[in-house]
């Protein structure tokens, strides 16, 4: 394992930058405003050439491609159901990976260069929400998130155990397939967002914790953030009669059974609910009933967690619930990844040419704070194609046991935060 080098950059640069278009990242966002990347003084030292200045520079390369993974077709698929040690670095090494179980062992990694890791060996487990929550309060594991009323109550009696607290850098959002049935209108669109009561359904998604916010305003920015604006409300809200208006307008009229129909078919949407987690199904349940209330029928399916990919890349949804979460504080430089036209975080299929030009000439204002205020304007424009919704930011809570230190609820730092750092007061 050897240790950096620049072509590690050019590496990220060309896997990202779109000018293949066999490679498929999730954004491009920067790296398509470097023409060049070359070696340094060293073969240590890269040098990132821009076309013109790009204000968010400091969000790029914060995840590194390994200079092995030279092709579209490595990066594709090169950790489909293996793991790929030789592609990475760190404090720790994989010791044993259990795909059928999910967990994966890490033991000190001889190899590494920096300061050693403090811990004998790290485990983790891919569980749904119940069981994860099982095997903290059993001893099992070590760490657990407590964001539902169950786990907060259960883990909050428990002796030797510290819930930590903090801003968390996410976006729970609802997504309309605009190339569903009916969706393909802006209108109906529209009226199912303004159908829906943010505020009740942050009250059946917090009860029980501690915790409640107002709904959040933008994909942007966090409400804790300088800059940020509530642009959704500028765009929408919550409004029944305009709702009803909106799709009368377009056509539809309730049926004897009070919901929405047009030409013989039902305003219907299919919404997958994935996992366990009993809080999503309270709050789909109350979504489900607040727009039958505005009749628009929502029918659940439940399906399996690992069942996300596939939903996902099949767009196998009318309206579906996700999350985003933000890797750095440069929210702005990611415009084209949440609205993009051809962006693949794009599910809606809302974007449109004319957006796409107004978020390019977006990227070229050099100034932050110029660049900030220039997107909120257009965020109000891009909500308005009534694609996404954005639901909840909410808390981190997370249950540690008393003595370890350095994890937990860490905001943007859980990207930071030196993994060797992680272990048990002395």
């Amino acid at each position: 394992m050897r240790k950096p080098h620049w072509t590690a950059f050019e590496t990220t640069w060309k896997a990202n930058n779109g000018q293949d278009t066999a490679y498929k990242p999730s954004s491009t966002d920067g790296y398509e405003r470097i023409p060049s990347v070359s070696q340094g003084a060293t073969p240590k030292q890269a040098v990132v050439t821009f076309n013109g200045a790009f204000a968010w520079w400091q969000g790029l390369f914060n995840l590194m491609l390994h200079p092995a993974v030279s092709s579209a077709e490595l990066f594709d698929s090169a950790y489909l159901n293996q793991l790929r040690p030789e592609y990475g670095a760190g404090p720790y090494k994989v010791s044993s990976v259990d795909f059928q179980q999910g967990s994966v062992v890490f033991v000190p990694n001889e190899a590494w260069w920096g300061d050693p890791g403090k811990l004998e060996s790290v485990t983790c487990r891919v569980m749904e929400a119940q069981a994860s929550l099982n095997a903290f309060l059993n001893g099992e594991v070590d760490v657990a998130a407590v964001v539902t009323k169950d786990s907060y109550t259960k883990v909050k009696a428990m002796d030797g155990v510290t819930i930590r607290t903090g801003r968390l850098p996410f976006t729970i959002l609802y997504m309309l397939n605009s190339e569903s049935d009916g969706l393909d209108d802006a209108r109906v669109r529209e009226a199912i967002f303004r159908s829906i009561d943010r505020t009740t359904w942050s009250k059946v998604r917090y009860q029980g914790i501690d915790y409640s916010e107002t709904p959040p305003g933008s994909f942007l920015l966090f409400p804790f953030q300088e800059g940020y604006e509530d642009n959704f409300s500028k765009a929408c809200g919550y409004d029944p009669e305009k709702a009803a208006a909106l799709l009368e307008e377009a056509g539809w009229a309730k049926n004897s059974s009070g919901i929405y129909e047009k030409d013989g078919t039902t305003l219907s949407l299919r919404l997958p609910l994935l996992g366990d987690d009993e809080t999503m199904k309270a709050v789909t349940t109350a979504l489900q009933s607040m727009l039958k209330d505005n009749g628009i029928e929502v029918t659940i399916q439940a399906r399996a967690t690992s069942e996300f990919s596939s939903v996902y890349t099949n767009k196998d949804f009318d309206i579906f619930a996700m999350s985003f979460a933000a890797s750095d504080p440069f929210g702005v430089a990611y415009f084209k990844q949440i609205y993009g036209s051809d962006s693949t975080l794009n599910l809606s299929g809302t974007g449109t040419p004319e957006l796409d030009e107004k978020i390019a000439a977006l990227q070229d204002i050099a100034d932050e704070t110029e660049q900030i205020k220039a997107a909120n304007e257009l965020e109000v424009e891009a909500l308005k194609l009534f694609g996404i919704i954005p639901m909840a930011n909410g808390p981190s809570k997370v249950a540690v046991k008393d003595g370890l230190v350095n994890v937990g609820a860490v905001g943007f730092g859980r990207y930071g935060i030196a993994k060797q750092l992680i272990g048990w007061k002395a």
